[in-house]
């Protein structure tokens, strides 16, 4: 009471969703929210209980409805986002009160939802939505007749977001632009922000080709420039596109890293080409350690060589990566993690990858991009 003194006739707001006993302590003050929680409404309010009320919640009669939910917005994602526009444009308030406070008027009545026209209208948009998404390919019009997926990015704004891709619109976050001297639109990554295609027929192909162009920025002069990794995996994503890991199930990463011609013959060109293959349960194990591991010196990916077609295919369990159309990768040259022959070199029989990832794993990302587009899937 004397701390807060001055502010007694205001109504009470207090840092902890959930006070305890523990909470009323001087430092830190309960009640005392700094202006960065005030920004992010970091605070609750306090509501004073009377011994009349105090009395009825002891009955069997509700005195409260209490409905809560976080704000979000279309930058996290359309599942979030359409959670916090149904709850609060179309959940029917009135309602529920009068279900629990003033029964009659709802008697017989069932539930509708509130500006049910809109709502209605927004489902159909997503049903028509997913409809589309049976087809596995991206682009349509653009696509060989092959393909099991294809997108260009042609059908995206320049400067906007990747149309059906999934991707997270936080930080430096995925954007489609133009390349200088180079054709058609890209995808430029952001970074540490994996993307994935949503319209992907999901699982792949058990035999398969995955193809796409990568491009770095060329005006480097650190020992690498543009960086990517891109993730095979047989686990699904999470509902909000979060990888995997757990559970039964194989994973392949390749790391794909430019490098600095000028390191050429000082031993130190740090250029690469970086494949693992981890499988649960557990096959190539080597002191307590699990997988495969490659590595390829990317003579043919540099600051002046800023182009590369890349090519990955999976046949018969054996994995192989292909640069500018030239096998410099194969599953069963792969070795364990301390050097070891592999004791299966590939993924298990009738694999069948559900997720692609491509994230930006560059290390100055500020001043170096990373681009990919030409992404095509064909059935072997």
């Amino acid at each position: 009471r004397e701390r807060h003194q001055n502010s007694l006739n205001e109504p009470a707001v207090i840092r902890a969703m959930q006070p305890t006993m523990y909470s009323f302590e001087l430092d830190p003050d309960i009640f005392k929210i700094d202006t960065y929680e005030k920004g992010l409404k970091h605070y609750y309010q306090v509501y004073k209980v009377n011994p009349e009320l105090y009395a009825k919640m002891q009955t069997d009669v509700p005195q409260w409805v209490a409905v809560a939910f976080p704000f979000e917005t279309k930058e996290n994602g359309n599942q979030l986002y359409e959670m916090y526009t149904a709850l609060s444009q179309h959940f029917n308030y009135d309602y529920v009160y009068n279900y629990f406070f003033d029964p009659e008027k709802v008697k017989g009545i069932p539930y509708k939802p509130a500006n049910e026209e809109q709502l209605t209208a927004r489902l159909n948009n997503y049903r028509k939505r997913n409809a589309s998404a049976i087809r596995p390919v991206a682009n349509p019009a653009a696509a060989p007749a092959s393909a099991f997926f294809f997108d260009d990015f042609s059908s995206s704004n320049e400067g906007g977001d990747p149309a059906n891709w999934f991707f997270r619109k936080y930080g430096k976050h995925a954007v489609v632009l133009a390349v200088k001297n180079q054709s058609g639109k890209w995808l430029q990554l952001g970074y540490g922000t994996p993307v994935n295609p949503s319209l992907l027929k999901k699982p792949l192909p058990e035999n398969f080709t995955l193809e796409f162009d990568m491009i770095t920025g060329g005006d480097f002069s650190s020992r690498t420039g543009g960086a990517l990794t891109m993730t095979l995996n047989t686990r699904t994503t999470t509902a909000d596109g979060v990888e995997r890991d757990g559970g039964d199930g194989s994973k392949v990463s390749i790391e794909i890293i430019s490098g600095n011609e000028r390191d050429y013959d000082n031993n130190n060109y740090m250029g690469m080409l970086r494949v693992k293959l981890n499988s649960i349960p557990e096959v190539n194990k080597q002191n307590y350690s699990e997988g495969l591991i490659y590595e390829y010196a990317l003579r043919e990916f540099t600051n002046n060589k800023t182009k590369i077609h890349v090519a990955v295919t999976v046949k018969n369990n054996i994995i192989s990566v292909s640069i500018n159309n030239k096998t410099v990768a194969v599953s069963t040259d792969f070795k364990m993690t301390y050097g070891a022959k592999c004791i299966s070199c590939g993924v298990p029989a009738r694999t069948r990858f559900n997720t692609i990832l491509w994230k930006n794993t560059t290390n100055d990302a500020d001043a170096v991009k990373v681009y990919i587009s030409n992404i095509k899937i064909s059935k072997e």
